[in-house]
């Protein structure tokens, strides 16, 4: 009972988000300098697509959690959201930085229910064996792209998604520095999932 309980909160969760992107994304599409590119450049509309993707998968499919090769998505998608809500917790919210989320009910489920819930299911269903270092090492590789391609196209379009990598209003110093953090988070991320894989989950009714 409880296994068709975890798949339908899981589905709705999945739905929400999709919900919460559209809205934004067609109430972004109004301004004359909205950019589709811009909008999926952003690593919170990114991190909640894997959300989604993975979301939707074990909704259809539970036994997918037992899959070594499926958890190498699952823990990079969970990786990115936990990352996303910590990230934007810290750095972003507290400057009141809007990151081209207008719409407030938006905000909070991308930046904080998405985050919480995306990390509460691999709490509660986690994977069920061990993970290598080589296997969480490929969690990285979403971060590891992003980052090169977001300074990279940055200058390209005139554009940056997030005011803290953006060089006209912080020193490369301040930039790398705060990237440096960034990563040291992502790397207690990964330290944190990989030691719960394998581990029993919370003993709740199935």
């Amino acid at each position: 009972m409880f296994s068709v309980l975890r798949s339908v909160a899981r589905l709705v969760l999945a739905v929400t988000i999709v919900v919460a992107l559209t809205a934004q994304y067609i109430h972004g599409s109004d301004r004359a300098t909205f950019s589709s590119a811009n909008f999926f450049s952003y690593f919170t509309v990114i991190s909640n697509i894997l959300v989604v993707i993975v979301l939707l998968a074990l909704a259809a499919r539970p036994t997918l959690v037992s899959d070594p090769r499926f958890t190498v998505l699952r823990g990079t998608e969970t990786l990115c959201i936990t990352a996303t809500g910590l990230v934007y917790a810290v750095l972003l919210a507290p400057a009141a930085a809007d990151v081209d989320v207008n719409l407030r009910w938006v905000d909070l489920i991308v930046h904080t229910l998405a985050p919480i819930l995306g990390l509460a299911d691999w709490i509660l269903d986690p994977p069920r064996t061990r993970l290598t270092l080589p296997a969480t090492a490929a969690w990285l590789a979403v971060p590891a792209v992003w980052l090169p391609y977001t300074m990279i196209r940055g200058p390209i379009a005139g554009w940056y998604p997030y005011p803290f990598l953006d060089p006209d209003t912080e020193t490369t110093g301040s930039i790398i520095v705060t990237c440096i953090g960034i990563l040291v988070v992502f790397l207690v991320i990964v330290a944190g999932l990989r030691w719960l894989a394998g581990r029993e989950a919370p003993d709740l009714p199935r």
